[in-house]
């Protein structure tokens, strides 16, 4: 059983209205212009999927800059959490992370104020052509990491003071050997996967699943860390007190590009210097957008857990935080009920905060889609297998440079993507298009991972239960839109021959593999993202509202699925004070399933059509039946694998979704209303109880 309930769970609008979009100068040196929220809508630099309410950041690909900074710096966006995190469980469910691309370094990170005093740990972190993933730590002088213990990482640097002796590298871990798919393509070939910070008195764990081995009970949203096994990272214990290093921490979404790291080891720890032709990072990042294309993140939620017995101390420690830290204005206000009360930001708490954070509101009639990327399904590949041998599945790969690096090994009518691994297992890279195998030791820029990995979709002559690479579409694939030749063989291939008499051989798509070990056997360390120079940038303190919002719903009882039980639901969440006479709330979101009981309908039917709480309902899940103290989730679920999740947490709304009316004994689903704030989409379907709107302050 878990020991953890749901705190805030953010995904879609609530991510969006739950963060801090941080505009100011980037502290790390990077070719990189953060973008307020409003700007970035603006320059379509985010948006949310109406159907899965799965966030896409992403950096601008379009404009040409000047090196030297005379004409700005390439727009991109930085993120952090309005309420901070004291102790608890972390989950982020990533669908898409930022590719293994030169000039890139993406980090989801935390930290707390003050840096180093409060601490940083780095979840996510790499740069360039990266394709392992490094986790670190940077604190004040006297944390080390264990010289032994249950976790299954390898070590880098054990002293994680910053800057130390070791400058400002920090302490860090990389994952095992076994773990083939923890960063940039290797973990978007696979469709991601998840993230998972354990945050206790005495340590701090870190986990990665990927897509296809997520724990059940994540997925139920009921996270049971002691059956997760040994943890990649360990930090704390005898030789680091987790209480006095690490204290308040933001949780933060970054995508910079160049700057203290992937600027400092370009051509250093990686080919970017040569492949690009570019001696700088910053002369490539600037001058060359559409390289830039694949640097995203698809966020499907980041949860924050924590355990009842603490929930209180916690919840104070987090709110007084937010209070001090981050005084912003928070929007997506639409016609609702109306509240008063409210916390007055005091200059000097203004004064001391984290600057350049600001999150205008968003405009009722602002358009949430974009050409952003997106994945499809899972994103596991269904086909391909992960790993040959040595080699892990990197994805499907498109150019517009004619793939300058592949050569051509063997062109046979009973090619595998085993047999093209086999032919290519001295070199780093394994391609496969049609009945031809391409191997190559490097990756030019303009041959990269494609956002769509279903776009390689043909079967392999010696195996039509595999895909060996696929055609592009010139519309959808950015390698497609550039001008450029595909491989010089290309005319060998049988399926071009029949298809592509007519079309640039740049439309050739190649299932590819590669030897991470080889690419990359250990990544650089990293400095800490928490360090930098002054930053100048002020933000406006403003009013506060913290609204309690208590909702009933009905669902199948969990220790009796003859009948049905009325459960409540509660959030906090934090909007600002317009200052005007009637007070507006976003309208609430509400999800429609389908949940199995034992003869529970009105006629005895062994289902019945529920509208429930959104934040209960885990999208994407297998049907799967658990039934237990905390939780419960109906099989049968709806088509899009919807999964009711019964049990404790707090949410938030800011999205409308159509009220649908229950059948059997459910009754008529009743829609209340609620508020913005930092939590999963919470919709309320009153068949019996009450709504209950409470006022709080954060103090």
């Amino acid at each position: 059983m878990s020991a953890y309930s749901l705190s805030v769970s953010y995904t879609g609008l609530d991510l969006v209205n739950g963060f801090n979009w941080y505009n100011g100068s980037d502290l790390s040196n990077g070719f990189v212009s953060y973008q307020s929220r409003e700007d970035a809508l603006a320059k379509d630099l985010w948006s949310v999927d109406s159907s899965t309410g799965a966030v896409t950041l992403r950096v601008d690909d379009t404009n040409v800059y000047a090196a030297d900074g005379s004409e700005g710096k390439r727009p991109s966006i930085r993120i952090e959490s309005i309420q901070a995190v004291e102790r608890g469980l972390i989950i982020g469910d990533f669908a898409h992370m930022p590719g293994s691309v030169c000039g890139s370094w993406p980090a989801f990170w935390m930290y707390g104020p003050d840096w180093p005093d409060n601490g940083e740990l780095d979840i996510i972190e790499g740069a360039n052509t990266a394709q392992v993933n490094l986790i670190s730590a940077h604190t004040l002088e006297g944390c080390t990491l264990p010289a032994s213990g249950d976790f299954t990482g390898t070590q880098g640097s054990t002293d994680c003071t910053s800057p130390g002796n070791n400058g400002n590298i920090g302490c860090n871990y990389v994952p095992p050997s076994t773990d083939t798919s923890s960063y940039g393509d290797s973990f978007n070939a696979i469709g991601g996967g998840i993230y998972a910070v354990e945050w206790t008195d005495d340590t701090i764990k870190v986990w990665h699943f990927p897509r296809n081995a997520i724990p059940v009970d994540i997925v139920l949203k009921v996270p049971d860390p002691s059956g997760w096994g040994e943890p990649e990272a360990l930090f704390g214990g005898s030789t680091c007190d987790v209480d006095t290093f690490f204290n308040d921490m933001s949780i933060v979404l970054t995508m910079d590009l160049c700057g203290d790291y992937a600027g400092n080891v370009w051509g250093v720890t990686d080919t970017c210097d040569t492949s690009t032709g570019s001696d700088t990072c910053v002369e490539w990042v600037a001058g060359h957008p559409e390289a830039l294309a694949n640097v995203f993140w698809e966020i499907n939620s980041i949860d924050v857990y924590t355990k009842p017995e603490s929930a209180s101390s916690s919840s104070a420690a987090v709110s007084s935080t937010s209070s001090a830290a981050h005084s912003t204005r928070s929007g997506l206000f639409a016609n609702s009920s109306t509240s008063s009360g409210s916390l007055s930001t005091s200059a000097a708490a203004a004064s001391s905060t984290p600057v350049g954070l600001t999150s205008a509101p968003i405009s009722g009639s602002a358009s949430l889609t974009s050409t952003a990327p997106t994945t499809s399904g899972t994103g596991v590949p269904d086909r391909d297998p992960l790993t040959v041998g040595d080699f892990v599945y990197l994805g499907c790969f498109g150019s517009s440079s004619s793939y300058p690096t592949f050569n051509e090994a063997s062109t046979s009518n009973s090619m595998t993507v085993e047999t093209c691994v086999s032919l290519c297992a001295s070199n780093r890279y394994a391609g496969v298009f049609d009945t031809t195998c391409y191997c190559a030791d490097s990756l030019d820029p303009a041959t990269s991972a494609l956002a769509d990995q279903d776009q390689c979709n043909t079967p392999c002559p010696g195996n039509p239960a595999e895909y060996c690479g696929g055609l592009a579409s010139v519309s959808t694939s950015q390698a497609a839109n550039a001008t450029g030749g595909a491989s010089s063989n290309s005319s060998e291939s049988s399926l071009i021959s029949r298809l592509l008499r007519r079309d640039a051989p740049n439309s050739i798509l190649l299932t590819v593999y590669g030897n991470v070990a080889a690419i990359q056997p250990v990544p650089p360390p990293a400095p800490g993202l928490g360090a930098g120079g002054e930053d100048t940038t002020t933000v406006t303190a403003t009013n506060l509202i913290t609204l309690t919002t208590t909702v009933t719903y009905t669902t199948v009882c969990a220790t009796n699925p003859a009948s049905l039980e009325t459960r409540t639901y509660a959030t906090i969440v934090v909007v600002e004070d317009c200052g005007c006479a009637h007070q507006t709330y976003p309208a609430v979101a509400m999800a429609t399933v389908v949940q199995a009981c034992a003869a529970c309908g009105a006629s005895g039917e062994s289902s019945v059509t529920l509208t429930v709480p959104s934040g209960l309902v885990a999208v994407g899940a297998a049907a799967v039946t658990e039934t237990g103290a905390a939780g419960v989730a109906a099989a049968g679920a709806t088509a899009t694998g919807a999964v009711v999740v019964v049990g404790g947490g707090t949410a938030a709304a800011n999205a409308s979704v159509p009220v649908a009316t229950a059948t059997g004994t459910a009754g008529t689903g009743v829609v209340v209303a609620g508020a913005p704030g930092m939590g999963k989409e919470i919709a309320g379907v009153l068949a019996a109880g009450t709504f209950v709107l409470g006022l709080a302050l954060l103090l």
